[in-house]
């Protein structure tokens, strides 16, 4: 007993939230777009932007301070502070410089860092509006597909209606009627799989914008922007490259950085522990410099390390460029395509479909053609009209993918 009262309270939930979405206002293209800008996975590459800026200023600055103390002279054979005229305490403080222009090459270095993590954001941005849009423009299909399998049932219906009267009337066989009956059935299931493909393309659209998916949904493709006039130049992935090349330039510049010195300076000052002697307080200064004499080993690899890794970046870079030609070229010839075939199946196919279909019905009707060419002129118009809504779904779907590589002149 509790489980039929849980069973129902279950679907009585799901028909009241069912109620809801359906009441709700349908879910526009341009509020998918919002509800999916707000993915973690931009904010992610913002905080790392974020991160590097604070470590350029942190990599300009000088290393910090030392403050040194030292005991010296201290005698081993009479050990104490007052015995020997000569030991002394000192208190020092030294200052490093690193090596020529090494810290603003380090600071832009990290700049340059930043512009990559920001590029990777925009880049994550135009996936996401891509990925989003097409979720949607899926799930716009299958509700489509659905509603054109559900107009269809009242056609099949009335088959199976004029097979039995037929039948009846001595006119045709009993064939006629299974054959309309097993088409009906089998429309049925295409009915059950297009709800199944409806709640996958739900549950896709909703990692985007999550519950939102399952609003109703309006009746026509929405329209898309027009792409960008910059083309490729400006594309995220692009940006990224350069921002690297950019990276690796302050590489080198850093390994060539290694062939100078680094300098240190302390000043001390410096106080004898026995009190009887005269001029106790003592100041020192030293100066310190590395000699980078031997460069074979290090210095010189270090060098051609870094100019390969640049190249390496540049390579990368023609290849993202040439692979987003590529892309976009076939693309184009995609879009082009479907353009073609969409305006065939809108200006003539679909007219001249149903056409044929209504006059096979008048022929069935008139005892001059089978039920065979009936049933086919039917399956023939569904098709058709299927298709056409396919094509249309995917021409949007080009362009959602071509706004991804030339970006949108709203933006």
């Amino acid at each position: 007993m509790n489980l039929l009262i849980k069973t129902l309270a279950a679907w009585l939930l799901l028909g009241l939230v069912s109620m809801g979405y359906a009441q709700a206002e349908p879910l526009t293209l341009s509020e998918v777009e919002r509800l999916a800008s707000s993915d973690p996975g931009i904010e992610r590459f913002r905080l790392q932007a974020e991160s590097y800026r604070e470590d350029s200023v942190a990599a300009g600055q000088l290393p910090d301070p030392q403050l040194t103390t030292e005991i010296m002279q201290f005698p081993l054979d009479r050990p104490g502070f007052g015995n020997d005229e000569m030991t002394q305490v000192q208190v020092g403080l030294r200052q490093s410089f690193p090596r020529g222009q090494s810290r603003s090459i380090r600071r832009e270095r990290e700049r340059a860092m930043a512009q990559v993590q920001e590029a990777g954001a925009g880049n994550r941005e135009r996936e996401i509006r891509r990925d989003a849009r097409s979720a949607y423009f899926d799930l716009l299909l299958e509700n489509q597909r659905l509603d054109v399998l559900r107009d269809s049932r009242s056609v099949f219906e009335n088959l199976v209606d004029i097979t039995e009267r037929a039948f009846a009337a001595g006119t045709v066989s009993q064939q006629d009627v299974l054959r309309a009956e097993l088409e009906l059935e089998r429309l049925e299931d295409r009915i059950t799989e297009a709800r199944q493909r409806q709640s996958r393309a739900q549950a896709s659209l909703a990692r985007w914008v999550g519950d939102a998916a399952y609003r109703p949904l309006p009746e026509a493709f929405p329209s898309l922007p027009q792409p960008d006039d910059r083309r490729l130049d400006d594309h995220p992935r692009l940006m990224a490259s350069q921002a690297r090349i950019q990276v690796e330039d302050h590489g080198v510049g850093l390994a060539e950085q290694a062939y100078r010195p680094e300098w240190s300076f302390q000043v001390g000052y410096g106080l004898r522990t026995n009190s009887d002697v005269r001029n106790r307080h003592r100041m020192g200064a030293m100066v310190m410099v590395d000699l980078p004499l031997f460069t074979g080993q290090r210095q010189d690899r270090q060098l051609a390390a870094r100019q390969s890794e640049r190249q390496a970046a540049v390579r990368e870079r023609d290849e993202i460029r040439l692979e987003l030609e590529r892309e976009l070229s076939s693309l184009s010839s995609d879009l082009e395509r479907l353009e073609s075939r969409e305006a065939r199946y809108r200006d003539r196919l679909l007219e001249v479909a149903e056409a044929n279909a209504n006059a096979a019905e008048k022929a069935y009707s008139a005892g001059t053609t089978e039920f065979t060419a009936l049933m086919e002129s039917r399956l023939l118009a569904l098709e058709t009209r299927l298709e056409s809504l396919s094509l249309t779904a995917q021409r949007k779907t080009v362009q959602a993918n071509m706004l991804y590589l030339l970006g949108e002149n709203d933006q």
